[in-house]
């Protein structure tokens, strides 16, 4: 690995003279016939900070990832349609490339520097493409068929590592199909499928810490019963969890995240309502956050905490509630590690009671963003917030094109 210092300079030992500034600048400490120059080098991977000490081992340390907040945003439509955005969703351009072609996107990812993107079509087996930054199309990517229909992706934030999987939209649109995984570790260069799980499960979500390193599922069975799963390997190899807190009667585990930083796991459920945080989903050190009034999820088994996304640090944590059918619900904010919860009740347009279909967090948490329409068809509405999830505004409408998942950097 380049590690881009240089060597001049000199320090002295017993009169020997040995080069030892490194990088820009030095910093000088003098005692008797000992001089020793320190500086900071800088990786070629931004996401770690290398110190070099004359005369010592280097250090590595991993640091968050750089917050980009939102500068880069990615919409799916289920009519085949991607809107694109490169200034913070003030202006967006529209792709149509897969409008003939029945497709329906349902999930979409984006890596920090915004330079890979994958989307996936519910629609069509084996269909996920990828983005070209060069000619600003959208590429389906080579490799063995599935012949299944894939939903849902999870990506490190870097891009190095992906996952296209038969998510819960691919469940709703193919209930007895088997689950399958498929992998990148090169980003996006090629593509392997494997199903780590037991066969007769099917996988509803799959949360990334931010290298990819540690991996979270959740499964469920043809009797409704949900098993969650980590890897710690970039999903090499993967455990079945059985330190985990019991859901509520006529409740299962649906939703799962974790922080960029691996320090917060947060599950949500479906049925009564329940969400639960742990540093460390191998040990039993589950507690069960407080959901606050005004607006207490309902108790019906067809209610779920949908999705949860967080910040790197996992101080920011957003959820979408909804039925199962589609039915409204309310979009729910943690400040503080996933704790406390409470509904977020003030919206433009009347829309904090919406069928919220996919929400996005920044990586500092500053932006957050939510899909939503309302049943009363009065349109499809992008919103944000720009303080962390305080206040939110209408950012994008349409009452023509069927906004559904979004994606944030």
């Amino acid at each position: 690995m380049k590690l881009g210092f240089n060597t001049t300079g000199n320090s002295s030992t017993s009169g020997r003279t040995t080069n030892a500034i490194m990088g820009l600048g030095s910093l000088r400490n003098t005692k008797g016939s000992l001089t020793r120059k320190y500086k900071y080098c800088h990786s070629e991977n931004p996401n770690y900070l290398f110190q070099c000490v004359f005369n010592q081992p280097i250090i590595k340390k991993e640091i968050p990832p750089e917050p980009k907040d939102g500068v880069i945003q990615t919409i799916g439509c289920t009519d085949g349609t991607i809107l694109t955005s490169t200034n913070f969703g003030n202006t967006w351009t529209t792709n149509n490339q897969f409008t003939g072609i029945n497709s329906s996107f349902v999930d979409v990812a984006t890596s920090l520097n915004g330079k890979y993107r994958t989307i996936v079509d519910v629609n069509n087996i084996d269909s996920f493409y990828t983005y070209n930054l060069n000619t600003k199309l959208w590429n389906k990517p080579s490799f063995q068929s599935t012949n299944l229909k894939l939903s849902n992706v999870s990506m490190s934030y870097d891009g190095k590592y992906q996952t296209v999987y038969t998510g819960f939209y691919s469940i709703l649109s193919a209930p007895n199909q088997n689950t399958i995984l498929v992998t990148t570790s090169n980003y996006g260069s090629s593509w392997n499928s494997y199903n780590p799980f037991d066969s007769n499960e099917s996988c509803i979500t799959l949360s990334y810490n931010s290298s990819g390193q540690y991996q979270t599922a959740i499964t469920i069975t043809v009797n409704n019963i949900t098993y969650i799963y980590y890897s710690n390997n970039y999903g090499s190899t993967w455990n079945k969890l059985t330190n985990l807190p019991i859901p509520n009667i006529n409740s299962e585990w649906f939703s799962i995240n974790i922080s960029g930083n691996n320090n917060y796991y947060t599950i949500g459920s479906l049925g009564n309502p329940q969400i639960y945080i742990s540093t460390d989903p191998t040990k039993n050190n589950w507690i069960e956050s407080t959901i606050h009034p005004p607006s207490i999820p309902p108790s019906d088994p067809l209610y779920l905490f949908f999705q949860i996304k967080s910040s790197y640090d996992g101080k920011y944590q957003l959820a979408n509630t909804a039925f199962v059918l589609g039915i409204e619900g309310y979009l729910y904010l943690s400040s503080n590690y996933g704790k406390d919860w409470y509904s977020i009740e003030t919206m433009p347009n009347n829309l904090s009671l919406s069928y919220f279909t996919s929400i996005s967090v920044s990586n500092s948490g500053k932006v957050m963003t939510a899909i939503t329409n309302k049943q009363d068809a009065s349109g499809y509405f992008l919103i944000e917030s720009q303080d962390y999830g305080q206040t939110w505004n209408i950012k994008y409408t349409s009452t023509t094109l069927p906004l559904f998942c979004i994606s944030t950097n």
